[in-house]
């Protein structure tokens, strides 16, 4: 898929203008995860970009921002389809959430 005239270039400097990954899933938008969303996002690096958030602030803010296609509190949802999933929660969440990914994968 060709980026649109106007579109962020990719910071490979890939000619073809194709994202690397069709669909992205970013998990918890904290300070890491928002800024691999948003670096994702300015780039091309992605297609389609999923944000998973269990707090609906968080949620909230990244609606606000229009930063990814779906913003969604079930993991599954936005673990579907996604070429990436980047997991940026506290450390002691991450077993929990792999669990729950797992099937999706």
């Amino acid at each position: 898929m060709a980026m649109a005239a106007g579109q962020p270039s990719r910071p490979d400097g890939d000619p073809s203008g194709r994202a690397p990954a069709e669909h992205l899933a970013v998990f918890g938008p904290g300070l890491i995860g928002g800024s691999v969303a948003l670096a994702a996002r300015r780039h091309g690096l992605c297609t389609r970009l999923s944000v998973w958030s269990r707090d609906p602030a968080e949620r909230a803010a990244v609606r606000a921002l229009e930063l990814a296609d779906l913003v969604t509190g079930d993991a599954a949802e936005a673990i579907r389809g996604a070429d990436l999933a980047v997991l940026c929660t506290p450390p002691g969440a991450l077993a929990g959430l792999a669990r729950v990914l797992a099937p999706g994968l």
